[in-house]
Parts: structure tokens; sequence; C-alpha cells
């Protein structure tokens, strides 16, 4: 049953400011001083005494709202590890398994390897795509995909794009697992290891009846229908370690410098650690300092606890923990309990913070780099890029979709991320087993987007006209990107808000105090309502003023607040946001300074979208 709190319904930020410390730390999303406390939602599902279970349905939850750069409302409730004996409450400072999500962080790494262009063959220049074969990807011969296939040109034609929306024919989730695993894996490395668990043990040559023993040659299912296979995305993981750069060892090397450490994430981990191999039979011991590199899957602090995080235990639904590692190894009775398990990261091992799992959400809002727009792109219904989507059709208007995954691993952890670029929303949670963990993060999620924090345009108008949302530090400030004449500017503007002034837009984009300005830069280009004139002579050596004395731009086309990663059209001169609006100068001061408030335009650009202030009774000066 869904509970609503009365307490916790709130339309906004403002109306409802719960304080709640930030111990974040300082790289965004940084958590706004009044985030909504989620606390008391999370109560409603989680245990309350560790050492009696009771009703509830998971021993404890972490929850929060990422608006843009910031998380706006947050909470943990419950117990991270149950007993009488030396329970552990749940922290934001957890670690927690994002199980299949880790898919989506598969796509985007695989995205940014093909955006950096690989050349696969030469004479003539191939290059690495979503279009590239399944045999000329892996480099392998087409012999290696047929088993159950009579054509073995129909596996091995499959491509890239079909194999990240599930749909390859890969369909044998049980199977799949079945394979052997070669107990001299202490001497390979994990990319060489992938890709023995892919070709099998035995030469493919069909011709003398060698059938392929491998993972690539089992199955039958249809290509092209979807059928939901984790094989998919260990099969990406193998391309992105076929292709890899110089200097990078494998896969999970690869997605910490490319994906994580450039987004400011603090604390990760990857499964696929020797030692969760290191069971029956498959006992670690390696001399080699070289493949042991191979096998360091810890992103940051090893181990992560010792920074003051700690990772906490799941429970299956009779609330027995469920362990890390099996007494007899592939018995089934382990959060691990396979082989394929261990290196298959790419399929549903990675782990973050609730803090690290929001500056993903915000690069997956935020975020224009060809990489990121590629795995946003929907080629097929149901499933794409490590993504199910829809789009928001009864309410905004705002053409909008949502995008959101879930991810489980075993009995004993679910984690849950739906967000919105248009709106520029996004919602996480997390749970670590019990009775019903996924039903109570869908419950969280549900309560969060239908009255914490609104699935809506924010201030901006609810039609068409608004093609996205930026919703700023102080959450009552909006940039409606659209494509408006300065006189039309309030039309993308919501009931109850207002075309910003010049002086709210300097007052409201700082963290808090102004002395520290330009919380962040605008994504576009926006219309204020103040009739601004310039002084300066260039980008960055200008500024935008009502003073008198200086320069007035022609009529109803003043300077404006212009996105600083606008692109440069040559033809036009200016700078083109990706509306089609046009400032012919970026980056100017404010009120005489130069110094970067992020001003521009003047005359000749015609259109923008429009900042939006919430009206008040009282506010900065008009």
């Amino acid at each position: 049953m869904r509970k609503l709190p009365s307490a916790l319904v709130a339309s906004g930020l403002g109306s409802l400011a719960l304080l709640v410390a930030s111990n974040s730390p300082a790289a965004p999303p940084q958590v706004h001083p009044d985030a909504i406390n989620l606390a008391s939602i999370l109560d409603d599902h989680t245990v309350v005494s560790p050492g009696t279970p009771g009703a509830a349905d998971t021993p404890g939850m972490i929850a929060a709202v990422v608006a843009g750069n910031h998380i706006i409302a947050k909470g943990h409730a419950g117990w991270a590890r149950l007993g009488a004996v030396n329970p552990v409450a749940m922290t934001h400072d957890a670690v927690f398994n994002i199980g299949s999500i880790s898919k989506s962080i598969t796509a985007l790494a695989l995205a940014k390897l093909i955006d950096s262009g690989v050349v696969i063959s030469t004479s003539p220049t191939v290059y690495l795509s979503w279009d590239t074969k399944l045999s000329d990807a892996l480099g392998l011969a087409p012999d290696y995909f047929h088993r159950f296939f009579s054509d073995d040109t129909d596996r091995a034609n499959v491509t890239l794009r079909q194999v990240a929306a599930h749909r390859s024919g890969y369909d044998c989730a049980t199977r799949i697992y079945s394979h052997d695993f070669p107990n001299n894996w202490q001497t390979k490395t994990r990319p060489q290891l992938a890709r023995d668990y892919l070709v099998g043990t035995v030469a493919a040559n069909i011709g003398a009846g060698q059938y392929p023993n491998g993972a690539l040659g089992d199955c039958y299912g249809a290509i092209g229908t979807y059928e939901y296979e984790n094989l998919n995305f260990f099969i990406l993981q193998a391309v992105i370690n076929k292709w890899l750069p110089a200097g990078v060892h494998d896969y999970t090397e690869y997605v910490k410098e490319y994906v994580v450490e450039p987004h400011g994430m603090d604390v990760g981990w990857a499964w696929g650690r020797s030692d969760l191999m290191a069971a029956t039979g498959l006992d670690y011991s390696s001399s080699s300092p070289s493949t042991d590199n191979y096998w360091n899957a810890h992103f940051f602090p090893d181990p992560v606890w010792a920074s003051g995080h700690h990772y906490p235990r799941y429970y299956n639904s009779s609330w027995t923990v469920t362990p890390i590692n099996a007494p007899a190894y592939g018995n089934g009775a382990s959060l691990y309990n396979n082989a394929v398990d261990s290196i298959a990261t790419g399929a549903g091992g990675f782990a973050f913070t609730v803090y690290d799992f929001a500056r993903y959400a915000t690069l997956l809002l935020r975020d224009r780099s060809a990489a990121v727009q590629q795995v946003r792109e929907r080629d097929y219904s149901v499933y794409n890029f490590g993504w199910e989507s829809s789009v928001i059709s009864s309410s905004p208007l705002l053409v909008a979709r949502g995008y959101h995954h879930n991810g489980a691993i075993s009995a004993g952890s679910y984690a849950k991320i739906w967000f919105s670029p248009e709106l520029d929303l996004a919602y996480i949670s997390f749970a670590n087993g019990g009775a019903a963990p996924g039903s109570a993060n869908e419950d969280v999620q549900d309560v969060m987007m239908d009255g914490i924090v609104p699935v809506d345009t924010g201030g901006c108008a609810d039609t068409d006209d608004v093609k996205h949302v930026q919703r700023f530090y102080n959450q009552r400030m909006f940039g409606c990107a659209g494509s408006v004449t300065y006189t039309q500017a309030s039309s993308l503007c919501k009931t109850g808000y207002h075309v910003c002034t010049a002086a709210e837009y300097a007052t409201y984009n700082q963290y808090g105090t102004a002395s520290v300005e330009n919380a962040e830069a605008p994504m576009d280009h926006y219309w204020t309502s103040t009739n601004l004139k310039y002084t300066g002579s260039s980008s960055g050596n200008c500024s935008a003023t009502t003073a008198a004395g200086a320069y007035a731009c022609d009529t109803n086309e003043p300077m404006r607040v212009c996105s600083p990663t606008a692109t440069y059209d040559l033809l036009e001169s200016a700078y083109r946001d990706t509306q089609g609006n046009y400032c012919n100068w970026i980056n100017c001061g404010y009120g005489g300074s130069t110094t970067n408030r992020y001003f521009g335009g003047c005359s000749g650009n015609t259109t923008a979208g429009t900042l939006c202030c919430e009206t008040v009774i009282s506010g900065p000066p008009q």
C-alpha cells in the first residue's frame, strides 16, 4: 500500500525545507542546504528494530532526487546490517550495488570508445560503430557464432546496436551460466578470460564437425526479437576489451578513466575481484604482478570502507543474509555464485554511493556529448543502450521522455533510477533485500515523483514551445529552452512565474552568497526582462548593464544570458545554442564588471529561451 505522509506533500522545495546536513564531496551534485528529508517515507518500508524484521519490506533504504547539478531531496532509513549484536545503521555513505543499471554504463563506455574513432580495419578504413557486425567487432570468424543456427552468418551479422537492445537472439538466461570456467584462470587477464568464456575451448571448424562450445555459439532465440539477457552486455564489455586504448588494461579500467573519474565520482566499486572466484577448486595464487594488475577491481580506496564507507549486507526474502562467497563454489547459495558473475562487470557489477549515483544521474541529464546523446537514442521500442524509456504523454505537454532501469543482484539487492533530460530531474533509490525490496523501491519512487518533487516543468510553461528545463541551484529560477522573441519571452513561463530580471538572475545564480558567483552555466540562451545595453569590445571582454553611457542594442534585441557551450557558427559569426538561437558575444560580465556572468548577445540576435523566476512578495531588486 502506497503511503504519502501529509507532512511531505509539497509543490516544491521552497514550501518544505527540512534541513539535511551535507557531508557530500565538493563535486556536483552538491546537496542543497534546504534539501527535503525523505527519511519518513523510507521509514514506512524499513526495519525499525535490527533484531526483529517484523512486517517491514526491507532492512534499509537510501533515496534521493536530483535536479540538474544538485540533490534537492535525500534520505536514508533502516539498517545496513541486521542482528541483535553489532547492527549497522544504513547511512548515505553506504556503497550499494546498482545491478543491471550497470548495463547503461557499458553502453556509454562503448559509445565513448566509438566516438573516439577506433579503426577496426584498413583498405578501406572502417571504423567501429553501432552498426558493426558482431564478428568484426570481436575479431572472430563466423564459425564461433554457430551451434544451433543452420546459417552461421545469422548470428555473426548481428550488429552492436541489436546487442545493446537485447535483440541479438541470445535468450538462454539459464544456460549461459552453465559454461565451464577454466581452472587456469589465474594466469590470464580478465579480457583474456572473458574472451575464452565467449569462444569456448574447442576451435570452431564447422566443416570438420567441430562446433564451438563457448557462450557465443549458444542459444537459438529469434534475431531481432527483444529478449532481456545479461550475455548481451558481457559481449559489449568484450568488444570494449578488444579495442582498448593503449595503456588501459581492461574494461573496468576504461570505465574508471573515461566515465567515472571525469565526472567527479569519489567512491565506486566494480565486481570481478579475484578473491570472489577464489573458492573450492579455484584458489587464487599468482606470482605475476602484471596479471594481478588486471584483477584489481576496486575503483577507489581499498578497501572501500577504510574511507568511512561500508557495504551493506543483502538479505533474502526469509531475512537470511546472502553471503558474497559460497562455502562451496557454484552451489547457488551466494550473491555471486558463478564465475561469469565475477568477470561480467558490464552486465551488473558496479556499485556506488548515493552521491556518485547522483553524479551519474547529472551526467545523464546534462551532458551533451555525442556519446551521451547516442545512448539516449531510441532505435527500438522497449529497450536501447541500457535503458527502457517512454514518452511522458499525459502531462506535461512539453515533449519529454522518461528513462528508467532496475538493478537487482541475486536475492537481496534492488536499485532503481528514473530520469528525464528534458525535465532535468532524476529519482534514485536502493534497498538491501528482505521481504519486498522491489515493491519498496517502486513505492518510494512513486511518492517522490507524485508528491515530494513532482515530475513537472518547474517554472516553465507546460507547452511544447518549451523544449527542456534547466533547474538552477536556488530552485526558484528555471531556464526554459525555446525560441521566442523578446516580446514573447513571458510565454515560456508558467503561471506564478515571471521573466527574471537581470538582477534576479545575478542574485539567484549563486551558491548562497554574493562571493560565490555563477553557480552554474546556462545550458542555452535565455532572455531576461531587463533592457540590457553593453560595454566592452568582444566576448570575454564585455559587460551587460543598464548604466548611462553604455551602448544600446537594437530594439527588442537586448543583451541576454548566453550559454558558454554554444556552437560557434562561422557563417553567422555567432554562437548557436541547441534551439537555433544566436549570441554574437558570450561570457560577458554584469553591471559594468567584465568578470564572466554568462551575459552576451545583442543586435541581430532575435530569439532565445526565457529565464523564469517564481513570483514572490519580496525578492531581489526589479
